[in-house]
């Protein structure tokens, strides 16, 4: 578990914050981490046209053309910690923009809802 201790500026709390989810991220079990992966595919697939150009083409590099973090770094003339910070904060971005917006989580409301709806219509039917 995270241990968190008492910090005096924004920029400790921030950098506490990121620690703190970077373990987690960590400790987590495989089913888990490929949950989180298609929630934050979903998030992008939403999302992607209020990321940079750059953060797109580094995202589709990495998780759909499966391109390490070193072959992009070359491909992109920056260092492999440079790709990996860029990827973080993207997928910091996308998870902010759902916290902002919510469309993700509308979206699967309104899914439950016609499922819902359709179940009572095929229960109708039978009767």
């Amino acid at each position: 578990m995270c241990q968190t201790k008492e910090v005096d500026n924004n920029e400790d709390r921030k950098y506490n914050a990121l620690r703190c989810a970077r373990e987690a991220w960590c400790n987590l079990e495989d089913g888990v981490r490929l949950e989180r992966r298609v929630y934050v595919n979903i998030l992008y697939d939403l999302y992607a046209p209020l990321l940079t150009e750059r953060q797109r083409n580094v995202y589709e590099m990495c998780y759909f053309s499966d391109w390490s973090l070193s072959e992009i770094a070359e491909n992109s003339g920056v260092s492999r910690q440079a790709i990996h910070i860029l990827l973080s904060r993207t997928t910091e971005r996308l998870i902010a923009f759902e916290g902002q917006l919510g469309i993700a989580a509308r979206l699967e409301r309104l899914e439950s809802r016609i499922e819902e709806l359709k179940l009572r219509i095929s229960e109708k039917n039978e009767e």
